[in-house]
C-alpha cells in the first residue's frame, strides 16, 4: 500500500452525533481503556473534552466529545504519519 496516496481514493460518510454537550463538563466514557483507546483532559472521570475509537471490523469508529460555550466553539483531530508517537 502506497501511504502517500491512502486518502486520495477513500470515500467519506457524512458525520452525524448527538446533539452539542451544554456548558459544562461531563463524565468520561466507561470504554475508555477498556473496549476502546481514549486521549482526553479528564480528571477523576470529569472532562471537557475527549476523544475515543474502537475497532469495528475492517473499519474504526471515532468519536470527539466537548463542551462548548460562546468562546469555544471548535474541535478538530488530527493524524500524523510518527507510528506510536503523541505529539502537541
Amino acid at each position: 500500500m502506497n501511504l502517500t496516496d491512502y486518502f486520495e481514493d477513500l470515500k467519506s460518510v457524512r458525520i452525524s452525533g448527538p446533539p452539542p454537550v451544554p456548558a459544562g463538563k461531563f463524565s468520561q466514557d466507561p470504554g475508555c481503556g477498556v473496549s476502546k483507546g481514549c486521549f482526553s483532559n479528564c480528571e477523576n472521570q470529569v472532562c471537557d473534552w475527549e476523544s475515543s475509537w474502537e475497532e469495528q471490523g475492517s473499519d474504526y469508529r471515532i468519536v470527539l466529545r466537548s463542551t462548548f460555550s460562546a468562546d469555544n466553539k471548535y474541535l478538530s483531530l488530527g493524524f500524523n504519519s510518527l507510528l506510536g508517537k503523541m505529539v502537541d
